[in-house]
Formats: C-alpha cells, structure tokens, sequence
C-alpha cells in the first residue's frame, strides 16, 4: 500500500473547483509516505508512468506490486503549484485502518 488516505477528484471537480485532476492526499499514514515527503493535499497524477485517471488506478497498479518496491510518484504541490517526482516505498498492508 501507498500508505495514504485520501479521495479521487475527477476532470469535471477539478476543472470546477480549479484543482488538478488526480488522487488528492488527506494524510500520509505510514512512515514511508511521511519519509516521502508527501503532504496534505498534494494531488498524485501518475504513479510511475500511469496517469491517475480514475479512483481504481492506483490500487490496481500497486496490486501487482510488493512491500519494499519503491514506485516514483508524480504530485503537484498543494504549497507551490509545482509538479514534482516523489519516491515512495510500499508498505505491507497490516489490515489496519488509521
């Protein structure tokens, strides 16, 4: 898991809300995404070279994937506007939810 909670904003949200399309993050909730750097409200838009293009493409594609892989994701900063690539190492899913 990415170790994150968060919501999908779709195209239409965000053109209305004057957002970035993508995963919004409400909190990093694993060490490695806090490690990361990942910060409220930075929109994730791609993970690796996968546009974040609906609220499912993110779990499927770490579905695949094991704890202890790092993927590059691509997020614009709440902060700055800016895009920036953050590595990230997955985390084992422990049932768990914070």
């Amino acid at each position: 898991m990415l170790g994150i909670t968060g919501a999908y904003v779709d195209r239409m949200s965000a053109s209305f809300y004057g957002l970035t399309q993508g995963f919004v993050v409400e909190k990093a909730t694993s060490e490695e995404a806090q490690k990361a750097g990942l910060e409220m409200y930075d929109v994730i838009t791609a993970i690796d070279d996968t546009q974040v293009t609906s609220a499912s493409t993110i779990s499927s594609y770490i579905a695949n994937k094991k704890p202890g892989e790092t993927v590059t994701l691509t997020v614009v900063r709440a902060s700055s506007g800016k895009s920036e690539q953050v590595k990230l190492v997955l985390s084992e899913n422990s049932g768990e939810s914070n």
